[in-house]
């Protein structure tokens, strides 16, 4: 399953969760369900691209960074419309 990388290259950049959501303008909820890749009611199932652009903007990174298309056991996996850079 996709995960958000979001936690792993804030902290490479000495981001905590606060200051990227200050710095984002975006809801905490919503930034602390993408740093721990949790959703509502369990897994993260989905993400508002809008948002994802904006965390990006702020760490320095292109959005597609922000989610790791592989599986823990090292297997990659396919995500329709996205295209490894």
């Amino acid at each position: 399953m996709p995960r958000l990388r979001l936690k792993e290259l804030a902290e490479e950049r000495d981001f905590n969760i606060s200051q990227l959501q200050r710095q984002s303008g975006l809801d905490l909820g919503m930034v602390r369900r993408y740093w721990y890749n949790e959703g509502t009611k369990g897994p993260l199932n989905d993400v508002n691209l809008i948002a994802l652009g904006k965390l990006a903007q702020v760490l320095g990174v292109q959005a597609g960074d922000l989610i790791s298309t592989e599986e823990e056991d090292g297997e990659g996996i396919t995500i329709p419309g996205l295209v490894a850079a």
